[in-house]
């Protein structure tokens, strides 16, 4: 379990199983740019960008973009835990 989170007033989550792979593929952003296939020099640059505008949408959204499980937990009182 690496953190739990306010759910709903009477609720805790803690996500269990996050999106591997990439929102948008890596040959889709190359096309998009209109940068070569097989150009690898950019590769690392690209998948940190694409990580980055991932991380911030989902933050901004509060959604993923990814199959994710969570496993939540109902309480009595949250001062339980705080």
């Amino acid at each position: 379990m690496d953190y739990l989170k306010p759910f709903q007033s009477n609720h805790l989550y803690n996500i269990t199983n996050s999106p591997t792979e990439l929102a948008v593929s890596l040959d889709e952003v190359k096309e998009h740019l209109r940068l070569s296939l097989s150009d690898t020099s950019q590769d690392t640059y690209l998948t940190f960008l694409i990580q980055s505008a991932t991380l911030c949408f989902e933050k901004i959204t509060k959604r993923t973009l990814g199959a994710t499980t969570f496993e939540t937990f109902r309480i009595r009182s949250l001062k339980q835990f705080f």
